[in-house]
């Protein structure tokens, strides 16, 4: 009698002459496998490092259904990483927070770089006033509309940039420090309440200091999502 025993991926046969017996084995090794490839599975990712993120409304004091702003940050990673993250997200700006581990530190207070992505491109924090007026053609920014008398506002504002994946920024704080000085001139004060009259909205607390050369922006803000994104 021929007697063969054979392993076939992860099914043992044993042959006996023109009968294959035990082929209910196969089964056991089957989960056996699976459940192999689910532990090294999850081995992997539990090896790997989550990154806390938070998603907030900045300038609202309630939950909305519209875009929020997403803090991201903890560990170093690439240019790719960050706007990929921005684009899965898809809110109008997503600040990450990382090391800034180039710069030479004279003490022991840690440093961090804080860059900011729209869905589809970087911007610098620091150029966005500028940017909105001149750098982007394609950008179109509606400069403010004194708001009504018995409106409880000192100024109306909408910002649009479809360039960068953002056809209308919910509430654009940065822009305020351009309008601030316009407004703060041609109403003769310092203190201003300004409303961006985006589907979401959103109240602006401004004032111009006395040097007019700083705006300070204050408002309210609420977390709206917290979790890890795993690296």
């Amino acid at each position: 009698m021929d007697v063969r025993l054979s392993l076939v991926g992860f099914r043992i046969e044993v042959v006996l002459g023109n009968r294959t017996l035990l082929v209910q084995v196969s089964q056991t090794f089957s989960r056996l496998h699976h459940l192999l490839r689910s532990s090294l599975n999850f081995s992997l990712a539990m090896a790997k490092r989550g990154v806390p993120y938070a998603l907030v409304n900045a300038f609202k004091s309630f939950l909305s259904r519209e875009s929020r702003g997403l803090l991201a940050g903890g560990v170093e990673v690439d240019d790719h990483w960050m706007q990929g993250i921005a684009a899965e997200l898809n809110v109008s700006d997503t600040a990450f927070l990382t090391p800034a581990s180039g710069l030479a530190l004279a003490s022991s207070i840690a440093r961090f770089y804080l860059r900011w992505f729209t869905p589809v491109a970087e911007v610098s924090i620091y150029w966005l006033a500028l940017w909105a007026y001149n750098i982007w053609p394609h950008t179109t920014f509606e400069s403010g509309v004194k708001a009504p008398p018995g409106s409880g506002f000192d100024f109306f504002t909408r910002f649009f940039c479809p360039k960068l994946g953002v056809n209308e920024d919910p509430v654009c704080g940065s822009v305020h420090c351009a309008l601030v000085p316009y407004w703060s001139k041609k109403l003769g004060k310092n203190n201003l309440i300004a409303y961006q009259a985006s589907p979401r909205g959103g109240v602006l607390d401004l004032e111009l200091t006395e040097e007019g050369k700083r705006v300070l922006i204050r408002g309210p803000a609420v977390t709206v999502m917290t979790g890890s994104i795993l690296v």
